[in-house]
């Protein structure tokens, strides 16, 4: 009787010592893939912890990436030094996460203690620079910055482009109008918080320009160059909430104008046109905007747009003067870098003869010279181009801008080749309309 006691007693712990290694396996089984959900769940929920430090709420985030393992959370996290698995990048899409929201300059945190690595997407919409900034001055952990193209992120040849302690920021760096991941990558395991700005860089275009100033002083100047694609009024309009002053330049940086300080950007100073500075430039010249702001500045935001002002006038007095044509208007450019414009009509009968010149609605700069010569077809001088004289001094005028001006030659004045002679004050430039009636 005890032996078959014994027996059943044996079978009974050989079962219960079964049925205990089954359900300790089964626990490791699920606890190894909860740790590993959870590191998955972090890039989708927590958007990899990069949340805005203005609102983590409205804000998307980076996402850090990396392959989930069925070994231990620190495995997981580990991943995310590699690339992006193909199958997590098809589902960033470029235009979600703080890629866009970094670009307006918002400051994120980047929790370092949860994933080493973090791959940010950025879209561009045209060429220009990317600065990235830290602005935490708390921790003394470098951070590597490497901007790789989007199409071939998984590739890690890419040079690190900066590294940035507390409170720097990197070189502007150069991108196209792509999309790209910006990799970031720390030597601790803390927070840090970074920003990234984008401006048009070296060059300014027709439309919005935002460009980034950085650390500057009030008298650091920055320069961009502006190709003209046509012949015309070049506005500059501030549309920053602080002042900034712009001049023109030639491409070695010479002011061919004067500085001319735009006022802050509001819906009255706009009306007013406080806003804007006016520019007559020459179809593919190369110009440089110079740029100032306090240094309390860091970005501005510059307005460029062209409209067409294709008259520039002749070259010089006599056969290369260029012909108006009666009751016709012309829209006239008195470019910067350019000489003088030259006009002629025929007096031919009896009668007054108007020429109207405008600049109302123009932010012209400086002031616009006219003077009024003939050719004399009489005595010693026939041939020769004269000044016409009222009292000894040469008949015309000097026009401020946003004024409407009118030359009137009497009826009684000789029928003859008059020259009008059209040129700007020093360091001027503009347009204006010119009428002949």
């Amino acid at each position: 009787m005890f032996k078959k006691y014994q027996r059943i007693i044996a079978m009974v712990l050989t079962l219960a010592l079964l049925a205990g290694i089954s359900l300790q396996n089964s626990t490791i089984t699920n606890a190894t893939l909860t740790s590993a959900s959870s590191d998955a769940s972090a890039n989708a929920s927590d958007n990899a912890s990069a949340n805005p430090s203005s609102d983590a709420s409205t804000n998307a985030s980076a996402n850090a990436s990396g392959e989930a393992t069925t070994e231990t959370a620190t495995t997981a996290i580990e991943a995310t030094t590699e690339a992006p698995a193909t199958s997590q990048s098809d589902n960033m899409t470029m235009s979600d996460g703080i890629g866009y929201a970094m670009l307006d300059g918002i400051d994120y945190d980047f929790d370092f203690s949860k994933f080493k690595t973090y791959y940010v997407p950025f879209k561009f919409e045209q060429t220009g620079y990317l600065t990235v900034k830290r602005v935490d001055a708390s921790s003394d952990a470098v951070v590597s910055v490497t901007l790789l193209p989007a199409n071939d992120y998984a590739n890690q040849t890419a040079s690190t482009d900066a590294t940035l302690k507390a409170e720097e920021s990197s070189d502007q760096i150069a991108v196209q109008a792509d999309s790209y991941f910006l990799k970031l990558e720390s030597d601790k395991p803390v927070t840090v918080t970074i920003g990234a700005y984008f401006a048009s860089g070296l060059f300014f275009y027709n439309g919005s320009n935002k460009l980034e100033l950085g650390t500057h002083t009030a008298s650091q100047a920055f320069y961009y160059e502006y190709i003209a694609t046509g012949t015309g009024y070049f506005t500059v309009e501030n549309m920053t909430k602080s002042k900034v002053s712009v001049a023109l330049c030639n491409k070695d940086k010479a002011a061919v104008t004067k500085a001319v300080t735009l006022a802050a950007y509001s819906k009255t100073n706009h009306k007013r046109k406080k806003t804007i500075a006016g520019f007559g430039l020459l179809k593919g010249e190369s110009y440089v905007i110079k740029v100032t702001a306090a240094k309390t500045v860091k970005s501005v935001t510059l307005k460029g747009a062209l409209a067409s002002y294709p008259t520039v006038g002749g070259v010089n007095l006599g056969e290369a003067s260029f012909a108006l044509a009666k009751k016709k208007t012309y829209k006239a450019t008195s470019a910067a870098l350019s000489s003088p414009s030259f006009y002629t009509f025929k007096k031919t009968s009896k009668k007054k003869i108007q020429i109207i010149f405008n600049t109302k609605g123009l932010k012209n700069q400086g002031t616009l010279d006219v003077r009024l010569y003939y050719l004399e077809t009489k005595g010693d001088k026939k041939g020769e181009i004269l000044p016409v004289k009222i009292k000894k001094k040469h008949f015309g005028f000097t026009q401020k801008a946003g004024y409407k001006k009118t030359m009137k030659l009497p009826a009684n004045w000789p029928n003859r080749t008059y020259y009008l002679k059209v040129s700007n004050s020093n360091k001027s430039t503009g347009c204006y309309t010119i009428q002949y009636k």
